[in-house]
């Protein structure tokens, strides 16, 4: 589809089309009315109004209508009214609608533009080209069509005036992406619209606020205009990590007068968020989410880099696999076997789209299967490195393939936040530190009950105290919102609410840390490195062990350029992180050394090593979600429904579309603050109704986050 953007004569920015369109609007009433049609019907093409400033700009900036005309070039124009195209139908309606409310008029309504546009030239000369569509890019929304939430909320923009609505959106958007530091109001738009949509403009302003596409991150937080305001609401997030943070500060950020407070059962905040400095040299390594994926639209991305101007390293995609002592694959030989792993994987897809019974499958026996059919003639030692591929999905996914929906692992796969992946120097935790600041978050304050069954919830704490409150968000890991001995609620969840829990799998995966005195595995991974990026390294298993091999520290990540000394951090994905949890700290620093000489036998002993156990921390009980046989994406969205109107969730296993990542995670605190926000100002107007799962999702369809999109969760 053409840019609709460019059928115009006026410059592509929302602002100056909205100035133009006001100018046009005043000129066409104008002209009509002396002609004695004060009163007149919009003109519809089948069901869907047309928009006459976007079609008479469309037409002038085709040259006339009698040029567009004889050209047949009615097909864009069509396009932008976003009306289903046919030579015929289309092109004779907007014509006929053209020359019957348009071409009388058409050298006044022109003058009017132009006049309204230029003399606001200065104005306008402070925006950039395109600023406003990078901005829309990053907040993760489609420039030029309407979002689905967005047709929800504003049903009257959806059939006509669409492209208003867009430009006083997008103006928006663009206006705070200008400076995200610092705090925007509503004036600051009005000042600069035509007031003919200042009625528009806070409504699209509180909207935008709510759902987290402006002002949202480490904007400082509005005080209260004077000390002794009554709060509003009562709101507990239950849980510190990033989830829980987002939806605090976010609450306090839409509404200053709400009453909100955060428990932490840790005696630190940032929950699988954890940076670790290290005694040698005080270096930050993150334990848990580590990588950012997408910079460009991630929020955490964004936050770190426009708002808290940290530094980023980029992450090298690139991965050399060492396949013996120093002998690092052929590059040719390797992107070889990546193609036969690839094409193995392809084979599952159409597996998945021809067996009746597909839902049931895991995607370990698809594998094994086309796998089979695949190697038949290869050598035996493109094995290893196959099952090197394997360990890195099951690293992606916190599961092993035999626990994985053969039709729908990769459900998110189409979500995935655009920009390139980085790490932060530092440490992860100084966006959490700053998502902190200004927040009531009261540390060592495990929640061991939750009575919801009157207007007022009770939240019982571990040492016996309880607060209570009008709504509660749970931003708590799966883990911990399926253990009833950790965490009790009376009455029980729904029957749809548990089955959704359980539903979505709880995967795993761990890392250690090995500090070294020298960088002696730099000279053969990436000998002509000359970037800064961060690498990392593979390591495959002998060929005589590939049948029991279970991914155990099949890569490392060098860790040097980041934190400054010699470290490597190897990885522990799926079953063997679970298993080695068992084992003390010297046997898995051990295991780790022995696959490490495998391609570097002169590796000396580590002189400090941090092991992570994200199994048995009784507060996370795993690593980040997955899509389970028998289940699908669905269960996310189920495990994300809010229940009776004061249970409230959040996480990562509460995004379908980013779920494992730390994005993702704090895209569900966003949600999960928007829905408290909606449920909040709904009732101050009318009595809370009884929630059945039926009506409850009808309810939430409009209020569910599209953002709620491998892996910046480890």
């Amino acid at each position: 589809m053409k840019d609709c953007s460019v059928l115009s004569t006026l410059p592509d920015d929302p602002l100056c089309r909205l100035i133009g369109r006001a100018a046009f609007d005043r000129a066409l009433t104008s002209y009509w009315t002396e002609k004695g049609f004060a009163e007149l019907k919009a003109p519809r093409v089948g069901w869907r109004q047309i928009d006459l400033f976007m079609l008479f700009e469309g037409v002038r900036a085709g040259g006339g209508i009698h040029t567009v005309h004889q050209q047949r070039a009615f097909q864009p124009i069509a396009q932008q009214q976003r009306l289903a195209w046919t030579a015929t139908n289309a092109g004779n309606a907007l014509g006929k609608t053209y020359r019957k409310w348009l071409e009388p008029c058409e050298k006044l309504l022109a003058e009017a533009v132009d006049t309204a546009t230029q003399s606001d030239l200065p104005k306008l000369d402070c925006f950039n080209p395109g600023e406003h569509i990078a901005a829309v890019v990053r907040s993760g929304i489609t420039v030029n069509e309407i979002e689905p939430e967005e047709a929800a909320q504003f049903p009257e923009y959806v059939s006509a005036l669409t492209d208003l609505f867009l430009d006083v959106r997008n103006h928006i958007i663009r206006k705070w992406w200008r400076n995200p530091t610092q705090w925007l109001s509503t004036e600051d738009i009005e000042q600069e619209t035509p007031s003919e949509y200042t009625k528009l403009v806070r409504a699209c302003f509180r909207f935008l606020h709510w759902r987290g596409k402006i002002l949202f991150g480490a904007v400082p937080l509005q005080q209260l205009a004077s000390y002794g305001v009554q709060s509003l609401a009562r709101v507990l997030v239950i849980g510190g990590g990033i989830a829980g943070l987002a939806a605090a500060r976010h609450l306090r950020a839409c509404e200053p007068a709400f009453d909100v407070r955060v428990l932490e059962a840790r005696p630190r905040i940032g929950g699988r968020i954890w940076t670790h400095r290290a005694s040698l040299g005080q270096a930050s390594m993150d334990l848990g989410a580590m990588i950012i994926t997408g910079v460009r639209q991630n929020p955490l991305g964004l936050i770190a880099l426009y708002q808290l101007r940290l530094h980023l390293r980029e992450v090298d995609p690139s991965c050399p696999i060492f396949a013996g002592v120093h002998e690092v694959l052929d590059p040719e030989l390797d992107a070889k076997i990546e193609d036969i792993y690839n094409s193995i994987l392809e084979e599952t897809v159409k597996m998945r789209q021809k067996l009746r019974d597909a839902d049931r499958i895991s995607l370990g026996d698809a594998f094994r299967k086309a796998m089979k059919q695949k190697l038949h003639q290869q050598p035996d030692q493109f094995q290893p490195i196959v099952r090197w591929h394997v360990s890195n999905l099951e690293y992606a996914c916190a599961a092993p393939l035999e626990k994985l929906s053969l039709c729908h692992w990769d459900q998110d796969d189409p979500f995935g936040f655009e920009g390139e992946h980085c790490m932060v120097e530092g440490g992860l935790d100084q966006v959490v530190q700053a998502l902190a600041t200004g927040l009531n978050i009261q540390l060592r304050r495990p929640v061991q009950k939750v009575e919801w069954m009157n207007d007022t919830v009770r939240v019982v704490c571990g040492d016996g105290s309880v607060e209570l409150a009008d709504y509660v968000i749970l931003a708590v890991p799966l883990g911990v919102l399926r253990d009833p001995k950790l965490l009790r609620f009376v009455p029980e969840l729904p029957v749809w609410k548990r089955d959704a829990l359980r539903a979505v799998g709880n995967g795993n995966l761990n890392k250690i840390v090995l500090l070294f005195s020298c960088a002696f595995w730099i000279s053969h991974t990436h000998p002509d490195r000359k970037s800064a990026k961060l690498c990392s390294f593979g390591v495959a298993c002998p060929l005589e062990e590939v049948a029991h091999d279970d991914g155990r520290f099949y890569m490392f990540w060098d860790l040097t350029p980041l934190i400054g000394c010699p470290a490597l951090m190897g990885m522990l994905p799926a079953d063997a992180a679970d298993s080695m949890e068992m084992l003390s700290d010297d046997a898995i620093t051990a295991s780790a050394m022995q696959r490490l000489r495998l391609a570097f036998p002169e590796a000396p002993d580590p002189l400090e090593t941090v092991v992570t156990r994200w199994r048995s921390d009784q507060y996370s009980q795993g690593a980040y979600s997955y899509v389970p046989v028998g289940s699908s994406g669905a269960a996310y969205d189920t495990a994300a429904e809010s229940v009776d109107g004061r249970l409230f969730f959040a996480g990562e296993h509460t995004s379908r579309k980013h779920p494992t990542t730390a994005g993702g995670a704090y895209l569900s605190g966003i949600r999960a603050a928007y829905e408290v926000l909606c449920h909040f100002h709904e009732t101050k107007k009318a009595h809370r109704s009884t929630d059945t799962p039926a009506v409850h999702r009808l309810r939430c369809k409009r209020r569910r986050t599209d953002g709620d999109i491998a892996n910046d969760m480890f």
